[in-house]
């Protein structure tokens, strides 16, 4: 394999992430529900499944002091809840609300609608080629988890 594709496709890779998610979380900004990417990013992880302080803190790569102000602010939003694990009251269990559904649900509706209207300005060559590139990356993280 050509080591300077190899180089220069991760490269490419690297300069396009930044550059897309600051588009994308100035559209979430603009949705007026979620102020920033930690919020999401809490309310994605929860949807799958309930989690506690140091779980949320790991996969945030924060500290578990700053991940408890980050739950209190949204446990003030009502997205969130706390709650004693009954087997040790030391311990909390976070769990999205239905509150936090439903503006999860709504961001994510708004961000689909506009990467959608990005995408439909390209050629459909073009947006084919877009799409196997992505399902490609996609299915190389995917591994690596």
């Amino acid at each position: 394999m050509n080591n300077d594709i190899v180089k220069n496709t991760a490269q490419l890779l690297l300069d396009s992430i930044p550059l897309v998610m600051k588009k994308l979380f100035s559209e979430l900004r603009k949705t007026g529900e979620i102020d920033n990417p930690v919020q999401y990013k809490m309310l994605c992880i929860l949807s799958g499944s309930s989690k506690n302080l140091a779980e949320l803190a790991e996969r945030q790569g924060v500290s578990p002091p700053t991940m408890s102000r980050s739950i209190s602010r949204m446990v003030n939003r009502g997205w969130i809840r706390r709650t004693s694990v009954p087997e040790d009251r030391r311990k909390l269990k976070i769990t999205i609300t239905d509150d936090g559904k439903r503006v999860l649900d709504s961001v994510h509706m708004n961000l689909r609608q506009y990467v959608e209207q990005l995408v439909a300005e390209l050629p459909e060559d073009k947006l084919q080629k877009l799409r196997e590139g992505l399902e490609i990356l996609k299915q190389s993280f995917e591994i690596r988890e």
